[in-house]
Parts: structure tokens; sequence; C-alpha cells
């Protein structure tokens, strides 16, 4: 996780990671990335912007995965 951007009333925060897809017989392994802005309002927070990519692995990565 990362937060790249705060200020008093906004913050965005990254996260990272891999994952082996379940529905598929070769079980591919996958990688994201998700963003979310974040703003405050009234008494909490609320969820202005979110994006997420899913993307294969690099050949590198891959190989640590497998071992």
């Amino acid at each position: 996780m990362d937060i790249p951007f705060v200020t008093d009333t906004l913050m965005t925060i990254t996260v990272t990671g891999g994952f082996k897809e379940t529905i598929s017989k070769d079980n591919p392994i996958r990688y994201f990335n998700r963003t979310f802005t974040i703003v405050l309002e009234g008494s909490g927070y609320c969820m202005k912007n979110e994006q997420v990519h899913v993307f294969p692995p690099t050949s590198t990565r891959e190989k640590e995965a497998l071992n």
C-alpha cells in the first residue's frame, strides 16, 4: 500500500499485489494495481474515484511466484 498524495481534505491510496485465478484450468497468475481517491465529507470520508488494473506478470515476476 502506498499513499502518494495527502491534503487536509483528500488522499490517494494505491494497493498493488498478485493473485492466482481459480476459475481457469491453468490457474494463471495476475497482478493488480488499485487506486482510490478519498475525500473528507461531513464527519467521515467518501470514496470519489476508484480504478483497478489487472495484468499478467512479467516473466521475472512469474518465475518468482512459481518458486
